[in-house]
């Protein structure tokens, strides 16, 4: 009898590649720490964005709350606390990055990628919703994994005297994994068929 091979997640590969690859661009240029952590600022800015608009256009959605009554009033906290901590971050960033240090051409060039991403992701989010339910729980913490990152970056220096940049990328890296393990496994859940009397 052949045994099935472990079927393999590209999405989580890829996301993780591509710490691995922030990892290996901030030990040989240091500096680059300051592109990161800027892109990591745009992307949960972007996410936030976008996750209000899934919100606020979700049309089937698992628990007991009508859709209808709740949609409106979780999108409009989750827009207002999640805003508030990026409106804070921006005050801080001038803190934590050099502006002479960024790559202006790459940044741009991710932006553009991270943009396009999200807009498929949001076309993709409402064709699935026309058939699956969605978890609003799972959907208004899922970027709040993000949040951890940005807090320890700034926090973490003066209290426990570690790294920055180690710190950041470390909790970068968990943030990243774990929101797109939340997305893929508790977002979405098939709809069971209707029972027929």
């Amino acid at each position: 009898m052949i045994k099935r091979l472990p079927s393999v997640d590209i999405g989580l590969l890829a996301t993780f590649a591509m710490n691995v690859y922030l990892i290996w661009s901030y030990l040989k240029t240091p500096a680059f720490i300051d592109t990161i952590i800027l892109l990591f600022y745009v992307q949960s800015v972007l996410i936030g964005v976008f996750n209000v608009l899934d919100i606020f256009t979700l049309t089937k959605t698992t628990g007991d709350s009508p859709i209808k009554s709740s949609k409106g009033c979780t999108g409009l906290f989750f827009m207002v606390h999640y805003g508030a901590f990026h409106l804070v971050y921006l005050f801080f960033l001038p803190t934590i990055i050099n502006i002479k240090n960024i790559d202006w051409h790459f940044a741009l060039l991710t932006f553009y990628i991270l943009l396009s991403t999200c807009i498929i992701n949001f076309i993709q989010d409402k064709w699935r919703n026309r058939t699956e339910a969605v978890n609003v729980g799972a959907m208004f913490f899922m970027p709040y994994a993000r949040v951890i990152p940005m807090h320890l970056t700034i926090l973490a220096p003066k209290f426990f005297n570690i790294s920055a940049p180690v710190v950041f990328l470390i909790l970068k890296t968990l943030a990243d994994i774990l929101t797109y393990t939340i997305y893929k496994r508790a977002v979405f859940k098939p709809i069971p068929p209707a029972k027929h009397a």
